[in-house]
């Protein structure tokens, strides 16, 4: 494989920020490097893990697939039923990759490529996909097009197929156009899709397509119709507008350039609520029946807040900004902007530059206020979380460089160092991997962490909760997926929910016979000890991987849903072999050493 020296740059900044130097097979980082690129550009929301857009080990012609509902990635039914039930409707987007690393396309990728999609949406797919991960992403189409679901449909939903290489695709080439078109139609024929649409990725489309995704989003408009609102008596700078913006100029604020919504909503409460809202019905009838007049005196308008704007005249260039309030009305403008003459409607704006978090959140919440939000939404910006988030920050006496730092808004930490860092946690990895190990429900963590929220209930981000254990959850999950094809088989990462809560369970059983909360602190403190220590970590986690395996037969650890299901955690909970796992670790004199630290 002859890689360029650009895309060669590019894929070693991708690995070393994602904490996939143990990955060696640079076949399979590239693949990694693809699919991120071309679902970041796809998607409004850049917070996913690279494994939720695998298909993996020799799945054939497909290397990524990713299942859009309403601009949400999800990965499980439960998702999917969230979102209906926050919507009452769905948009459904499917994106499948293949991914080449050879200097060039032809009709035999191509090919291979739409084969296997359709494979996938015919009849018997299952003949061809099985793996695990394939056979989930099956699961979830099956069920998108199942009666109950397609009722549910706004339109039928959208297929976008990718072939990325390191060569160029050449446009004119009309051999590969005919070919392109006969796959394209024929999926189309099948009327399970709205569109369905070809995109090829040579080197240079993915340099462009990893530069945007992790760089801050900064756009220029002409704002004619903009009024200082206030400005920062501090500093004497300009930092509040106020007026108009038509739709021509908004859109910028919204769309890539391929036509892809931007993720500038991370920081609205709300998602899109769908045009058979009321609300948004309204909205939407003012533009198809073109009275800008009523869209203004009706609309509240949109709320921007940026970390810098640089004006020169009526020219804006919007840095590192989100819309906190008017995704509702962003997201119905999006939806018609094909309209004719939508470009002159025009849009009340207030935008608002600063950077201060703090304020950002009041505005969020003040802006939100008249809002029927629910718990998970509102999560971020509560007190608990700011409460987290100084934690974390002040684990760097303790880690070093190491410590963990604690995104409690999506797309806080765009654009930085930290962007897709190993070292970076999110609200969901957080509630996971909390709720796994000190609530021992590690079955009930998959899918969209507002649904898991909804499940722990009061069990989690209270504010009398020991802050400690929120760390420790996160880190002992960090250490145990940097391990996995590293000292630990891969195989065993659909279990690493309930290793953390084995973990925790069976370091707390030696310290049983002390009162609850010095047995708390003990116990965290051993845990600390260990996950701090390689040897120690590695060994712990050996023991316990073991001890699932030894129960691989009664759990059925081969099933795809084992990890799933209550009774494979009574199971490994209740086992006679759960005292033989804590006697095993006890006596390991690598991890007895960090009993007595």
């Amino acid at each position: 494989m002859a890689m360029d020296p650009i895309t060669s740059s590019l894929l070693s900044d991708f690995i070393a920020s994602s904490g996939l130097e143990h990955e060696t097979d640079i076949t399979r980082q590239f693949e990694y490097f693809a699919n991120y690129c071309v679902v970041t550009n796809s998607s409004p929301s850049s917070d996913f893990e690279y494994t939720d857009i695998a298909t993996g080990d020799n799945a054939p012609g497909i290397d990524g697939m990713a299942i859009m509902v309403n601009n949400q990635l999800v990965s499980s039914t439960e998702d999917i039923d969230s979102l209906i039930n926050a919507n009452g409707h769905i948009t459904v987007r499917f994106i499948a990759i293949s991914v080449k690393t050879t200097a060039g396309f032809n009709t035999g990728f191509i090919s291979n490529l739409f084969s296997n999609v359709q494979l996938f949406f015919g009849d018997n797919p299952g003949a061809t996909f099985n793996t695990p991960e394939m056979e989930n992403f099956l699961e979830l189409k099956d069920y998108i097009y199942s009666t109950a679901i397609v009722k549910r449909f706004t339109r039928n939903p959208d297929l976008l197929v990718s072939l990325v290489t390191l060569g160029s695709w050449d446009d004119s080439n009309e051999q590969f156009r005919a070919l392109v078109g006969q796959y394209c139609q024929s999926l189309q024929s099948t009327m399970l899709f709205n569109r369905v649409d070809f995109r090829p990725y040579g080197a240079a489309q993915i340099q462009m397509l990893y530069r945007k995704a992790v760089a801050k989003i900064e756009n220029a408009v002409t704002f004619d119709r903009a009024l200082i609102m206030y400005d920062d008596n501090d500093k004497g700078e300009e930092s509040g507008y106020i007026g108009v913006l038509p739709f021509g100029e908004y859109r910028k604020l919204l769309l890539n350039d391929d036509g892809n919504v931007l993720p500038v909503f991370e920081d609205n409460v709300r998602g899109y609520l769908g045009d058979d809202n009321e609300v948004n019905s309204a909205i939407a009838k003012s533009i198809t029946e073109g009275d800008a007049n009523a869209f203004c005196q009706k609309n509240n308008g949109v709320t921007i807040v940026a970390s810098s704007v640089k004006r020169t005249g009526n020219q804006f260039v919007i840095s590192d900004y989100q819309i906190v309030n008017g995704c509702q009305t962003s997201n119905t403008l999006i939806v018609n902007r094909d309209k004719p003459n939508i470009d002159k409607l025009l849009i009340p704006i207030r935008l608002i530059v600063t950077k201060d978090e703090s304020l950002k959140i009041e505005i969020t919440r003040a802006t939100n206020s008249q809002n029927a939000v629910k718990r998970e939404q509102l999560e971020s910006l509560s007190g608990f979380q700011r409460k987290l988030e100084q934690h974390y920050g002040g684990m760097s006496n303790s880690f070093g460089k190491d410590a963990l730092v604690y995104q409690r808004r999506e797309g806080q930490y765009r654009g930085t160092e930290y962007q897709n860092s190993p070292l970076l946690v999110t609200i969901a990895q957080q509630i996971k991997a909390y709720a796994a190990m000190y609530v021992s429900k590690p079955h009930e963590v998959s899918g969209r962490y507002g649904v898991v929220l909804r499940k722990m209930g009061k069990s989690i981000f209270q504010d009398t909760d020991s802050l400690a254990p929120y760390y420790l959850s996160v880190l002992a999950l960090k250490k145990f997926e940097a391990l996995l094809g590293n000292g630990i088989d891969r195989r065993y990462r659909k279990c690493r929910y309930h290793v953390l809560m084995l973990m925790r369970t069976v370091i707390d059983m030696q310290f049983s016979d002390i009162k609850p909360k010095k047995r708390r602190e003990g116990s965290d403190a051993m845990i600390t000890a260990i996950l701090q220590d390689p040897t120690a970590s590695l060994r712990c986690f050996r023991h316990i991987v073991d001890y699932i395996a030894s129960q691989a037969e009664d759990i059925e650890f081969d099933n795809r849903k084992c990890f799933e299901r209550k009774e494979t955690t009574e199971k490994l909970l209740k086992s006679e072999r759960l005292a033989k796992l804590e006697k095993a670790i006890r006596e390991d004199s690598a991890i007895a050493g960090c009993a007595a630290r």
